[in-house]
């Protein structure tokens, strides 16, 4: 069953690969990812397409500040502002991985405080996973993906009101 809502998630994503450029298809999964979060019930809050941390999350006593990273081939580049970017905040500072084009594909939620700047295969982060909220998130945005793709198709802009309401 899982396996079959991360191909559907496969699906979905590929679609938006192939109407989105690179950096839109970016910011359209960073805007997907959030709304995710809200799906689990997190507030999201300082909601941004360009600085970092992209976005924070906060539900009930635990906080993130998140830096998503979709890139769609198997690397994956964590600059040293990406890091710097996320952390100190007062929230633990995460960064999510798409692993698109993989087929199971889901969201690494990983403890940003345990990687140093450099080139990771998607691959290597699997093993810094928080999987509880991996999991959580993961088949939160299978559905998400699915509730909002005619407006992602459109672009990211279009899944800015959802993320308001």
């Amino acid at each position: 069953m899982l396996e079959q809502t991360y191909l559907r998630a496969w699906a979905e994503v590929n679609d938006l690969t192939k109407a989105l450029d690179p950096s839109e298809f970016g910011r359209a999964c960073q805007c997907l990812l959030a709304l995710a979060f809200k799906e689990i019930g997190y507030r999201v809050s300082h909601f941004q397409y360009v600085g970092r941390p992209d976005f924070v999350i906060e539900r009930s006593n635990e906080g993130y500040s998140v830096e998503a990273k979709a890139p769609s081939g198997n690397k994956v580049i964590v600059k040293p502002e990406d890091l710097l970017g996320i952390e100190g905040l007062g929230h633990k500072p995460i960064l999510a991985v798409l692993t698109y084009p993989e087929l199971a594909t889901r969201w690494l939620i990983i403890d940003a405080t345990k990687l140093m700047p450099r080139i990771y295969s998607k691959s290597d982060l699997t093993r810094f996973s928080n999987g509880i909220i991996e999991k959580e998130v993961s088949n939160a945005f299978s559905k998400i993906i699915v509730k909002f793709k005619e407006k992602a198709l459109a672009g990211a802009s279009e899944l800015r009101g959802p993320l308001k309401e």
